[in-house]
């Protein structure tokens, strides 16, 4: 976001967030993604699956975040401009 608001203010080109459309997945195929992945050396990023039968995901320290699903393998963070391919 601030990357943008520069871009505009100095008059550059920037790139308009994606719009995705949420899609339900059946848990079975939610439980495949679960568990940790190494994102850095020594740094991991968890995935659960919440009673609701949606994704999380857990930074560590950090809060769980809701991703949501637009594809069978791919999600999308609602709050920021992130996606996630498995």
């Amino acid at each position: 976001m601030e990357q943008n608001l520069y871009s505009i203010i100095y008059d550059e080109t920037f790139e308009m967030p994606k719009s995705y459309t949420e899609v339900d997945l059946d848990s079975s195929i939610l439980d495949i993604y679960t568990g940790a992945y190494e994102w850095l050396p020594g740094i991991s990023l968890d995935v659960i699956k919440k009673e609701d039968n949606k994704l999380y995901i857990q930074w560590p320290g950090g809060p769980k975040e809701k991703i949501c699903a637009y594809s069978t393998n791919e999600f999308f963070h609602k709050t920021k401009n992130a996606q996630y391919s498995f």
